[in-house]
């Protein structure tokens, strides 16, 4: 688990690649996931996103902390995401997490993932 201005996430790093769920309301990057799919260029990417993701729920980053930024979007849409792109199967660890009943975040003591694949 890692704090990003204030905003705790799950945060897995696969073939190098960080990505990310937030604690307090699962949301998944997006972004991330389109990475670890060998999207690497940012213009393909964006035009992806915009087909995706912007058509639907979704909250969009930008400033802060780099690593964090990137389009938000929730967990059920980043599954159907990740299995279109065939990298669902390594991201479910990140998936399976758990997200507090509470409006708390986990302290030190909270669950954590860490995988490197």
């Amino acid at each position: 688990m890692n704090t990003y201005s204030k905003i705790t996430v799950w945060e897995c790093m696969i073939c190098n690649v960080a990505i990310m769920r937030r604690v307090k309301d699962g949301w998944v990057n997006a972004t991330h996931i389109m990475k670890l799919a060998g999207y690497g260029e940012k213009a393909k990417r964006t035009k992806l996103l915009e087909k995706m993701v912007h058509i639907g729920v979704h909250e969009k980053v930008q400033g802060g902390f780099g690593r964090y930024q990137g389009t938000w979007t929730p967990v059920e849409d980043a599954i159907k995401m990740a299995q279109e792109f065939g990298v669902a199967e390594i991201l479910k660890p990140l998936f399976d997490c758990q997200v507090p009943v509470s409006e708390e975040e986990p302290g030190e003591d909270g669950a954590a993932i860490a995988v490197e694949i």
